[in-house]
């Protein structure tokens, strides 16, 4: 028996085979990682030292590093206080060997100076772009407290009213602050003047960084800006030189003594006592009472020399948000990670850090950048495409395979509605598409059969991505929204000889077994063309490789799973649809000789004359390509000059209909980041002046009331705007109160 025939003959398994394969492609869809764009390994290591206070010269540490195996360029960029070494490898180099040959090589180094951090080794990699961003500020006062305020001080109540209407906490507190200079009244609004949030980085990396890391996909959370506390030992110079002491005498005693040594064990009856010297510091006042030296025969204690007190690290860096310093936090998913879970998970720990822990002491955590807003949109857009396409398929498909009149009008209607559903709801889409398929139903059912192969080999390809490790990403279902018009190729081919061996008097069973045998080759041969054109890209290892093959994946996987579908589900359908109904509504071809017997001829109908009429302009259509095709081939400079003229009209036309060259296609993701590289020398306080220059510059469009006209405005008003002080450059971001 072979092998289509026991496919056919056996309809059950064949039915279990397609529930199972849409069952396991659901379960694949629902839990694979949902992602803008693949992941895309660069073979980069990155080693960042810093070192506070040192020159360039000082800083160099390359030498260590060099002849690492297979690296091919390793380059050094030395600058104030920090020095960033990048190794780039060759593509597929083992990166983890890689890591562990730079971290040995780290660890030859003799011994780093104190005062400088431990290098930091990174690798490049798409997912090391933060996801999420968030601002620590004070809690602005409720709309209702400003409101209740306010009727008790009618003589500010316009501008508190004001205050009140703007939904950013950041722009109310600054305006509240602002009406505060003219209205000392308003300080009972304000947060009380010792909550300094530039004092709370420790709090911020013990409670927040803690817990955003404590979320299931997230591998990083940092914290920028803020001051970090310290214990400060001021010496004084005089008393120092009095006592004949050196500031390297003090802190070598400071750093000797500050820390806990195992003083071993002893034996007291039958007990074993484990002994530890506890030296390290833990208050201010054990600091000021470590012994020094002893000079004359008198001790000397760093009280004596020094003033010991809590402070606070030089700032390495400034967050302002609508003029006011505030901390900024922001986090990094792990691989393969789906950042829709991720995000709502950040979201719930973000409420739960507000309500709990955070609002009782005047704070607020504020979420100022969305990376899933931006994928929601573009992979919304490209599922729309699918459904589209696959809709429009479906109504083409029904046309084409010989629809009465009366499901043709019925068409056209839900046709224009579900495309411009698309536009409404995603819902109504779904009825009007719905729709469509109901009518397909009840006039075209074996249209409905070829249609089996869409969504199948979609769910499909979907398994065998999860298989795979892929994602779910912009450039997979590009790839399935490419594969949507093949994808029934296959199965209207085998569909169609099917039913011309049925018209010929063949049972429905043997039609579909011979049917399907004849065309078998040619439907392999077929989709093997198009795979070969996409296949390559899956053993292409360079970045272009790794982000397009999803994208060859996807439609290499839709191909092959639909030529299996023809050759299964196609037939097996097609010889229990057939039966018992030799001329099948949606198949019935008038002109087809077995309709043109006497004991099938029909009296004349609209529907008849309509399709005399298409088939007419159909046979002028074609006797004039054949006669200008007659009128080409009658010398070779015709032949010659045709062919000159339509290679150079393709090749003018393409030129002039050139797209723009590109990496990837830019999208709205409503968020615009400005860097200011101010020259070489220029300390904190200028860089903050630079960024107060920027800040004061984009008021007008930042510091709006809900009641401006936005219309009257030169450019788009803005809904968030904060900068960043850091290292040697001013670091803006902003987003616009209505996306363009």
């Amino acid at each position: 028996m072979q092998l289509v025939e026991v496919f056919v003959r056996n309809p059950i398994k064949v039915t279990v085979g397609a529930l199972l394969t849409v069952l396991f492609g659901t379960i694949a869809l629902m839990r694979m990682p949902l992602q803008l764009t693949p992941e895309v390994e660069t073979p980069t290591i990155t080693i960042s030292t810093t070192w506070p206070g040192a020159s360039p010269q000082e800083i160099e540490q390359e030498e260590q590093l060099q002849g690492v195996e297979g690296s091919r360029k390793l380059s050094s960029e030395s600058s104030d206080s920090q020095g960033v070494i990048t190794i780039e490898f060759n593509v597929g180099t083992n990166m983890d060997q890689a890591l562990l040959t730079v971290n040995s090589r780290l660890n030859q180094v003799p011994e780093y100076p104190e005062n400088a951090d431990q290098p930091v080794i990174t690798t490049a990699n798409s997912a090391n772009q933060p996801i999420a961003w968030f601002i620590l500020g004070t809690l602005a006062p409720s709309r209702e407290k400003i409101e209740a305020f306010a009727a008790t001080h009618p003589n500010i109540k316009e501008q508190l009213l004001k205050c009140a209407r703007s939904d950013n906490p950041g722009l109310k507190l600054l305006r509240l602050r602002m009406l505060h200079k003219e209205h000392p009244e308003v300080a009972e609004l304000l947060p009380p003047p010792e909550l300094d949030v530039t004092k709370l980085r420790r709090f911020a990396e013990d409670e927040i960084e803690a817990r955003f890391e404590r979320v299931a996909g997230i591998s990083q959370a940092n914290v920028l800006g803020g001051l970090e506390d310290e214990l400060q030992v001021i010496v004084d110079p005089e008393k120092l030189a009095a006592r004949q002491l050196t500031v390297a005498q003090v802190r070598d005693v400071l750093r000797g003594q500050n820390k806990d040594t195992s003083a071993g064990d002893f034996y007291e009856g039958k007990r074993r006592w484990v002994v530890r010297a506890l030296g390290e510091f833990r208050t201010p006042e054990q600091v000021e009472n470590q012994l020094l030296a002893v000079r004359d025969g008198a001790p000397v204690f760093v009280r004596d020399v020094a003033t010991v007190q809590v402070g606070y690290k030089k700032p390495d860096g400034v967050v302002r948000r609508y003029g006011d310093s505030s901390i900024a936090i922001n986090t990094i998913r792990e691989s393969d990670a789906n950042v829709l879970d991720i995000m709502a998970e950040l979201r719930v720990a973000t409420n739960q850090l507000n309500q709990e822990l955070l609002h009782p002491k005047g704070l607020m955590l504020t979420q100022v950048y969305d990376e899933t807003e931006y994928i929601n949109s573009s992979i919304g857009l490209v599922i729309e495409n699918i459904f589209v396409g696959g809709a429009l398929t479906m109504i083409i498909l029904m046309l084409f395979l010989h629809l009465g009149w009366v499901t043709m009008v019925m068409s056209v209607p839900i046709l224009l509605t579900a495309l411009a559903a698309v536009y409404i709801s995603p819902w109504f889409f779904a009825i009007s598409v719905g729709l469509i398929v109901g009518v397909g139903f009840l006039s075209a059912r074996g249209a409905l059969v070829v249609g089996l192969s869409i969504p199948m080999s979609i769910v499909g390809t979907f398994l065998v991505m999860d298989l795979l490790g892929r994602s779910l990403n912009v450039i997979s279902l590009a790839g399935l929204a490419f594969a949507i018009g093949m994808l029934i190729d296959n199965a209207v081919v085998v569909l169609e000889n099917i039913y011309r061996r049925y018209t010929i008097g063949e049972s429905p069973v043997e039609s579909a077994v011979r049917g399907t045998q004849e065309v078998w080759g040619a439907i392999i041969a077929s989709s093997l063309t198009n795979i070969a054109v996409f296949l390559p890209v899956l053993f292409i290892e360079d970045q272009a490789g790794q982000l397009f093959r999803d994208i060859a994946l996807a439609i290499s996987a839709a191909l092959a799973l639909s030529v299996v579908i023809a050759a299964t589900v196609i037939p097996t359908a097609s010889a229990r649809l057939f039966r018992g109904n030799r001329k099948l509504t949606g198949f019935d071809d008038p002109h087809h000789p077995t309709a043109q017997s006497p004991a099938t001829t029909l009296p004349p109908t609209k529907h008849s004359v309509l399709v005399r009429s298409i088939t007419g302009l159909g046979g002028l259509f074609n006797n004039s390509v054949v006669g200008l095709n007659r009128f080409v081939l009658r010398s070779t400079f015709l032949q010659w000059g045709t062919l000159i003229v339509m290679v150079g009209a393709s090749v003018g036309v393409s030129w002039l209909l050139w797209p723009k060259s590109e990496y990837l296609p830019s999208g709205n993701r409503n968020l615009v980041f400005g860097i200011i590289l101010p020259p070489p020398g220029y300390n904190l306080d200028q860089l903050m002046s630079l960024g107060q220059i920027v800040e004061d510059e984009l008021r007008p469009y930042w510091d709006v009331d809900e009641n401006t006209d936005l219309e009257k405005l030169p450019f788009p008003a803005i809904e968030d705007f904060f900068f960043v002080v850091s290292g040697r450059r001013v670091f803006l971001g902003l987003r616009a109160k209505d996306p363009l």
